[in-house]
């Protein structure tokens, strides 16, 4: 069969010589061999350039290499130490360390962490990383080939490589940080230890949560040092490593669940593991953020950076000690600190989801703050109790007491009040106008903080002034030179010493005249304190009495203790811990919760003091250069509605049901004034496991 003719003659058409007769087929082979690729020579400029960019790239990490400066994992923990360190007052435990960006961490050594932190970390971050050099380059092919669009979204970097990018805080999404980062990990590598990077790489990395650092993850997630982690446990602190924010505020989520798996899985086919060992592993239980032993000392170093930041100390900043690596010296005794979060959380536990505590422990005389519990610091509350002012109700009866002694007899105006309250550390307490309004004085309405009301007792036990404070001094870590040193205000504190020993020897009096009914006592009796139990009234008193709030504060020659217990809104409390014949769900008085975690923290800790139970020392004589007349009495004030007595006369809540109040003490307090919430940064640093119970909430 002969095909169609496309007629006579030669033609052109597309490059493509036609000559006449030819098919269309034939035409259509000849188009198709004058447009083939001529493969041989493609191949020839294909290697021509894979060779010239080759050397390119050999050219630029040679250059790289010669300029690029990487320091070394000492030098870098050096800078990473140039935080602040916060002890306590042995100058030796540490309370919290913080980086120069005020993030928690704390930086331990190879053998404080548990081996197979090291192998579930190598075998979800970077398995070859035991036989690289510093980076995976296919690691790094498939990176750039996921930037391009030519794969995944899987990382490139290893596990040297992300330590680099942490420590140098450089993040940048750009090729030349990559190409900067790699020769980096290089020079690394061969300048130090594998067993020196991932040592390095688990203290710098983040791991969600509170802070930075192996050690502080371990603490955040299962309370417990790093040494101690278990092969779940460290399973489940790799997987967070690439998305930390799975550790969530509120809970796990179910990505972590996820790496967690991977994981365990990744450690079996690298043979860290076996098959069966992963079978038997079982999803580890952690605690909930902020339930851990630590998390109440997130108070405490932020008191330390507030006074850091006061400008009260010889000059001294938080910029110049961080820059200078000092080490400050805090004022909380590890001990008394121990004591009172136990005491707080074994009192707190299994009740109201809405009921809070806060307490503080001064020293007479001193004002050395010895332990102070502002509350569990945690998602939704990061709210310092302890440095919230709040309505001290009844519990401000001993001011009252001191300036009826002051003016020597009863019925002290509200002016003179507020005078004595203010020599004994109270703040202000007076309306817009600089005016205190007697009937809110007289029923404990303004307010005051926990540590305030502590200062305050311990002031009238002595008779001297008492200046919190939380900072010891400041020194140089490198030299123990001592860079500052806080200096004790000696003096008494309502004028000379004759004026001060009768009001502390009246306010004594008056407390010791009308015990707590709390049962429990007689151990921290012997130490001679002085001690008052205060509410504030909720509601008019009809049927019975109710609280919005409660206290217990009481003081010994040592310490001066005060205990707050309330919650966030005006609200009747109630509570279910027995600490005298009350059932579930009773209203809460000063000799209820409150009382039993002021004894319990004093039976705990004071009485175990060299000398605590010893009879008071004798009077200290009168500082001739701090000796000045009392201050003249003020303008008459209307007078307390009652008769005047030599002293006030207070509530004992003993009995129930409860009497009405008085119509004219009735009222309800104003909802705490509190400071705004301070930002978490760092959780806190206590190097060692604490005993104490799991919060309760």
């Amino acid at each position: 069969m002969r095909l169609p003719q496309t007629g006579y003659g030669t033609t052109t058409f597309g490059g493509v010589k036609q000559t006449s007769g030819e098919s269309a087929i034939t035409v259509r082979l000849n188009r198709v061999r004058a447009q083939r690729v001529n493969w041989r020579k493609a191949g020839q400029w294909t290697l021509i350039g894979a060779g010239a960019l080759a050397l390119i790239m050999l050219t630029a990490f040679a250059v790289g290499w010669l300029v690029v400066d990487v320091k070394s994992v000492d030098e870098i923990a050096a800078e990473q130490r140039k935080g602040l360190s916060i002890t306590y007052v042995d100058g030796r435990t540490e309370l919290a360390r913080l980086d120069q960006t005020s993030a928690q961490r704390a930086l331990v050594g190879h053998d404080d962490i548990a081996p197979v932190m090291f192998q579930a970390a190598i075998a979800a971050e970077d398995p070859s990383f035991e036989s690289n050099n510093g980076f995976d380059p296919i690691g790094v092919l498939r990176a750039v080939a996921g930037q391009v669009g030519l794969g995944g979204n899987g990382g490139g970097s290893g596990i040297t490589q992300q330590y680099i990018k942490v420590a140098t805080k450089n993040a940048e999404h750009t090729y030349s940080r990559k190409f900067k980062e790699i020769i980096s990990a290089g020079k690394l590598t061969a300048k130090s230890s594998k067993q020196e990077i991932i040592t390095a790489y688990l203290n710098t990395i983040y791991f969600g949560r509170t802070g930075y650092g192996i050690e502080e993850a371990a603490r955040a997630y299962f309370d417990k040092p790093a040494r101690d982690l278990k092969l779940n446990e460290a399973a489940l602190l790799a997987g967070l490593i690439q998305k930390p924010k799975a550790g969530g505020e509120n809970g796990l989520s179910e990505y972590a669940r996820f790496r967690w798996g991977y994981t365990l899985d990744a450690m079996v086919k690298h043979g860290v593991i076996s098959k069966a060992e992963r079978d038997k592993q079982q999803f580890p239980k952690t605690i909930d953020l902020g339930t851990g032993s630590n998390t109440p000392l997130e108070h405490v170093s932020n008191q330390v950076l507030a006074e850091l930041d006061s400008g009260e100390l010889d000059g001294l900043t938080r910029s110049e000690v961080q820059g200078r690596g000092l080490r400050v010296v805090s004022t909380i005794d590890k001990n008394a600190q121990d004591q009172l979060i136990r005491s707080v959380r074994g009192v707190m536990a299994n009740q109201p989801e809405n009921l809070r505590a806060a307490a503080a422990a001064v020293e007479p005389g001193a004002g050395d703050v010895l332990a102070y519990y502002g509350g569990e610091f945690r998602p939704g509350l990061y709210l310092d109790y302890a440095n919230a002012a709040q309505a001290p109700g009844t519990a401000f009866a001993p001011y009252i007491a001191a300036a009826d002694a002051q003016q020597g007899r009863g019925d002290a105006p509200a002016a003179l009040i507020n005078s004595v309250a203010a020599q004994a550390g109270a703040p202000n307490l007076a309306e817009k106008d600089g005016k205190p309004d007697y009937q809110k004085m007289s029923i404990g309405q303004y307010p005051m903080k926990p540590v305030d009301i502590a200062a305050g007792y311990a002031t009238f036990y002595t008779g001297r002034k008492t200046n919190v404070h939380f900072i010891d001094k400041i020194i140089d870590p490198k030299t123990d030179a001592v860079i500052y040193q806080r200096t004790h205000a000696d003096g008494w504190a309502f004028g000379d010493a004759t004026n001060s020993r009768k009001i502390s020897d009246a306010v004594k009096k008056t407390l010791r005249g009308k015990p707590a009914d709390v049962g429990g006592m007689e151990k921290v009796r012997r130490a001679d304190p002085i001690d008052k139990a205060g509410f504030v009234q909720y509601g008019d008193g009809s049927p019975a009495v109710n609280t919005s709030a409660a206290w217990f504060a009481g003081a010994t020659t040592q310490v001066s203790t005060a205990v707050w217990v309330g919650t966030d809104k005006l609200t009747a409390i109630k509570g279910n811990f027995p600490c005298r014949p009350s059932g579930a769900n009773h209203s809460i008085f000063g000799e209820d919760e409150p009382a039993c975690i002021w004894r319990d923290f004093m039976n705990g800790y004071v009485t175990s003091r060299p000398g605590a139970l010893a009879p008071p020392a004798a009077r200290p004589t009168d500082p001739p250069s701090v000796s000045v007349a009392p201050p003249p009495p003020p303008a008459a004030q209307p007078q307390r509605p009652r008769a005047g007595n030599p002293q006030p006369e207070f509530p004992k809540l003993t009995d129930r049901p409860r009497p009405p109040v008085p119509s004219d003490a009735k009222t309800s307090a104003p909802s705490p004034s509190a400071p705004p919430p301070i930002p978490s940064t760092r959780p806190s640093g206590d190097m060692t496991a604490l005993p104490y119970p799991e919060s309760p909430r």
